[in-house]
């Protein structure tokens, strides 16, 4: 790896320098997602890669796919194979932002073959399930954040047209399996990023008001099964995820509702009363 190069193309603007082309230096761009050197990762790795695929579109389609092919793999490093690296969740992460910014790109240009798109979207929505990891910002290593990029993808898969209402139903199912596991408490804006996912799911029109409402209930069903009985650390860091993930979807319908023309709508309301009914729990 030759850090002065990187420097010298962060400093540049990203400006692919004279002798090399993008392609060319994907690979070693890529390798950089798993870096434990902060700048390396983020400025580099993904800062670089977002660059010369969004804004500049550098990569063409058919790299694109190839790139997608060797992330959906690293998105499970140290999950299934064994390894033992003490930071192999720096690459699942930022493989998933990466992969985020491929889906994005994606649905405008539609290079990815359907059959891919539903393969991304399962290994998606598998790793929001399976990470072990739900740190945000780390001293020493900067961000992890791996739930928030997980969001991130699912956020732009869920736009596909290739993706219908039962990849939307599961998405939300998905987002409430995992918001009311025990999991530690969210302190750098998670819950955010999770509201997104939602947001574009709505955006889809494929889910009806009717199963929205039913799905935000959802939440306030979990808070009476564990409302009752002594003091649960665990039980309360899973409430206040839900609490402030609820508070957040809220203003998200809020803003739907007035779109939609109406001061209030059935699933603003309920996420209304279930986010008073966190408020006023005894965890």
């Amino acid at each position: 790896m030759d850090r002065e190069l990187w420097e010298s193309i962060v400093a540049s603007d990203a400006e692919v320098p004279p002798g090399h082309t993008a392609a060319e230096l994907l690979p070693g761009l890529l390798d950089l997602l798993g870096s434990p050197d902060p700048f390396l990762r983020d400025k580099v790795g993904y800062g670089v890669l977002a660059r010369w695929v969004v804004h500049d579109q550098l990569i063409g389609p058919d790299e694109l796919c190839h790139c997608a092919e060797r992330l959906l793999a690293d998105l499970r490093y140290g999950l299934d194979d064994g390894v033992t690296d003490e930071h192999a969740v720096l690459r699942r992460s930022f493989s998933a932002l990466a992969l985020a910014i491929i889906a994005y790109r994606d649905v405008e240009e539609q290079f990815l073959a359907a059959d891919k798109v539903q393969r991304l979207f399962e290994a998606g929505l598998a790793y929001l399930l399976d990470e072990p990891d739900r740190r945000g910002w780390v001293p020493e290593l900067g961000w992890v954040h791996a739930t928030a990029h997980a969001a991130d993808l699912l956020k732009f898969l869920v736009r596909n047209p290739v993706t219908g209402r039962e990849d939307h139903r599961r998405v939300l199912a998905a987002l409430q399996t995992l918001l009311t596991r025990p999991i530690p408490v969210f302190v750098d804006d998670e819950e955010d990023r999770l509201v997104l996912v939602v947001v574009d799911v709505l955006g889809r029109e494929t889910i009806s008001d009717a199963e929205l409402v039913e799905w935000v209930e959802g939440f306030g069903a979990w808070l009476e099964e564990h409302a009752d009985g002594a003091f649960d650390p665990t039980v309360h860091a899973t409430a206040t995820n839900v609490k402030r993930f609820v508070r957040t979807l809220h203003l998200a319908l809020c803003s739907r509702a007035h779109r939609r023309g109406f001061k209030h709508d059935q699933a603003e309301l309920a996420a209304l009363d279930t986010a008073r009914r966190f408020a006023a729990g005894p965890i």
